[in-house]
């Protein structure tokens, strides 16, 4: 998926895109998704765009929403683990820990809501190198 991709499903009627971590081109799945929604929000289309990006932790899905995603998805393994662990009450109590995690991540944050997060909460490792560089 690219954001060529994502602007041929809309132009097909699709009313959203799914960005996943099934990339054939070795691209990471968070900078596949901020390509998509550069693409998208830059043509101005509001098409709904969900990503099932290894999403294993709550900065996971904090990382995703601010970038642009609806909505997220949680990585299948976390699922399969969780299940094999314990079953209905290790995916739930897997589900209820990653909610506590983003909501930590978005207090930490400064977001009450969802719709509150964007990307100017996701801290990118090459402006904490380049901002401990420049104190050298």
């Amino acid at each position: 998926m690219s954001g060529v991709d994502a602007m041929a499903a809309v132009a097909s009627g699709a009313s959203a895109v799914w960005v996943t971590d099934n990339t054939q081109g070795g691209a990471s799945p968070i900078s596949v998704l901020r390509n998509v929604v550069a693409t998208l929000r830059g043509n101005h289309m509001m098409t709904e765009i969900f990503y099932s990006g290894a999403i294993r932790r709550g900065t996971d899905a904090l990382k995703a929403l601010g970038f642009g995603s609806n909505c997220v998805f949680l990585d299948p393994e976390t699922i399969l683990w969780a299940l094999y662990h314990k079953q209905g009450e290790g995916l739930k109590l897997a589900i209820e820990m990653i909610h506590e995690e983003l909501k930590i991540a978005m207090v930490l944050t400064h977001c009450a809501e969802v719709d509150q997060i964007t990307e100017k909460q996701v801290v990118h490792m090459v402006e904490i190198k380049s901002h401990l560089l420049g104190k050298l």
